[in-house]
């Protein structure tokens, strides 16, 4: 139910209209202004998508494009979406990093793709990426003139160094990643993102999640209690956060 919960915040920054895409043709777009194209970026195994697929409160976009970095999440999100996609909405989904690299396969972040997006949506995945910076760089390029990003993120304002050392070593979240909220908004408007929003909702979040894990067996209440203390000692705030590419869209 967060997982949803989060999946609404999300598709309301982007404040999106019936028949977007998230990941949209430059082309197509040009000609059908009404048409959206959206892009998931690290959605799991495709709650997020399955949400914009089925659920009444978000108007269905006109092709959605999915990205992920692990295998068994890519094909359970395919097994899933298969059995609901129709005419409506074209799904495209693709295995590889959230970050374009040279290395690459086919990416829909990579430079050379004519494929530009409506709106970007990342939840609860963008302090994993190497590095956020880039990927909000990336992103921008992608989007048309006025197309919005929308991220359920982390925050921190962490009370000791060595578990920034830490959790940077163990690969938990890059330290370029462990930024507070100004720094936050900052390193948007770098990327070039106007219109900066950024939400904590740490409250509304935190505490049901723990409640959660609490209540699936006693391994994980142990787990729950260390995992609230590692919070609570890194300053970590969830976010959702905001922002659009410069220019009027058509």
């Amino acid at each position: 139910m967060i997982v949803i919960a989060l999946a609404l915040k999300l598709n309301q920054a982007a404040k999106r209209r019936e028949g977007d895409s998230v990941l949209g043709e430059n082309t197509v777009y040009s000609f059908l202004s009404l048409l959206t194209f959206r892009l998931d970026v690290g959605h799991g195994t495709g709650e997020s998508l399955l949400f914009m697929l089925t659920d009444p409160a978000v108007p269905r976009p006109f092709r959605i494009v999915g990205i992920t970095s692990l295998p068994m999440h890519y094909q359970r999100t395919e097994n899933r979406v298969a059995t609901l996609q129709d005419s409506r909405t074209r799904v495209d989904l693709y295995l590889g990093d959230a970050v374009f690299r040279p290395s690459s396969a086919e990416h829909p972040l990579a430079p050379q793709s004519n494929t530009l997006f409506d709106c970007v949506l990342a939840l609860d995945c963008a302090y994993h990426f190497d590095t956020r910076q880039v990927f909000l760089s990336q992103a921008l390029a992608k989007l048309v003139a006025g197309g919005k990003i929308a991220l359920a993120d982390m925050c921190f304002e962490p009370r000791y160094q060595w578990l920034v050392w830490l959790t940077s070593k163990l690969g938990i979240v890059p330290k370029e990643n462990i930024v507070t909220i100004d720094q936050y908004a900052l390193a948007m408007k770098k990327a070039g993102f106007i219109d900066i929003e950024i939400e904590d909702f740490t409250s509304a979040v935190l505490p049901k999640y723990l409640l959660f894990l609490r209540g699936v067996g006693p391994q994980w209440w142990l787990f729950s209690m260390t995992y609230s203390w590692y919070l609570s000692a890194m300053g970590a705030k969830f976010v959702l956060a905001s922002g659009s590419r410069p220019g009027v869209g058509i």
